[in-house]
């Protein structure tokens, strides 16, 4: 089960909602890529599962997607701007929010330091 490349899509889709894996080899740096293109990687779905595990998501009414899982605890908040001030709080962490789909209500958000937000739907 560790290395089964169906397990870890349905995770990795349920969890990010993307379609295809997300290559993030460093700060700033993003690209989707197809299976084929992971060289040496016998799971890329997993693979990029790892890369991107210490990023923060924002979506509303989906904690239990998250938070108590057994074997992965991901940070997970209903508002931006709550996650946005708990990465202000800890500098060493890699500013990195998957703001996902859903019903936001407006706030005025002030970003004044670095951070990386990035969009996760479902594309039909």
């Amino acid at each position: 089960m560790s290395n089964d490349i169906n397990v870890w899509r349905v995770l990795y889709q349920r969890v990010f909602e993307y379609t295809m894996p997300l290559f993030h080899p460093g700060h700033g740096k993003f690209e989707f890529r197809e299976l084929s293109r992971w060289k040496d990687s016998k799971n890329p779905w997993k693979d990029s599962f790892f890369q991107l595990r210490n990023g923060i998501h924002v979506r509303p009414r989906r904690a239990h997607l998250y938070e108590g899982q057994k074997g992965r605890s991901m940070l997970h908040f209903e508002r931006l701007e709550l996650a946005l001030r708990f990465l202000e709080a800890r500098p060493d962490r890699e500013k990195l929010i998957f703001l996902h789909s859903g019903h936001y209500f407006p706030e005025p958000i002030i970003i004044d330091s670095p951070v990386q937000i990035i969009g996760a739907s479902k594309c039909f």
